[in-house]
């Protein structure tokens, strides 16, 4: 799993954070990461569950984020075209 820690990353979680989501040891993910053992194919699910939570999460609050900016009256792009 080589872009784990890049997901992991992406998504924003820490270590400690996707090991307790994924119910896997914090020093058994860094050897994953690491490549310096494999995930069994419950723990490839269990990240995987773990990191898509993560990013629907984090893809949601940027859209909301986004939302908030183009609706009228907000931010200083509307009071600047007045």
């Amino acid at each position: 799993m080589r872009d784990l820690r890049e997901l992991r990353t992406l998504a924003g979680l820490t270590q400690r954070r996707l090991s307790s989501l994924a119910l896997i040891e914090r020093s058994r993910l860094s050897l994953i990461e690491t490549e310096q053992t494999a995930a069994t194919q419950r723990e490839q699910e269990r990240l995987l569950r773990a990191l898509t939570r993560a990013l629907d999460e984090r893809a949601a609050k940027v859209a909301a984020a986004r939302s908030n900016l183009q609706a009228p009256g907000a931010g200083m792009l509307a009071s600047a075209s007045a």
